[in-house]
């Protein structure tokens, strides 16, 4: 889930991204902007496989919104920060 607070942080799914996100920071900082542009690729690949998605609260408050393949990538690159 795309948001802030420690509701978006301790939901199942922003924990088990942050769990694979783990496991690859050593790869990421070590790699070059190509390598890191595949890893973060491959963890979305993962996530999506697991029957994961990235989504955002909509404007309205009301639904939850997919995530677009650029946003969700934003995401991942963000959770190596």
């Amino acid at each position: 889930l795309l948001g802030r607070g420690k509701s978006y942080q301790a939901h199942p799914g922003n924990v088990a991204l942050l769990d694979i996100v783990d496991q690859s920071l050593a790869q990421y900082a070590e790699g070059d902007k190509q390598t890191r542009k595949v890893l973060k690729e491959q963890i979305m690949e993962m996530v999506l496989n697991q029957g994961g998605r990235f989504l955002r609260l909509s404007d309205d408050g009301l639904d939850w919104e997919l995530l677009t393949e650029a946003e969700a990538c934003r995401k991942i690159r963000n959770a190596f920060r």
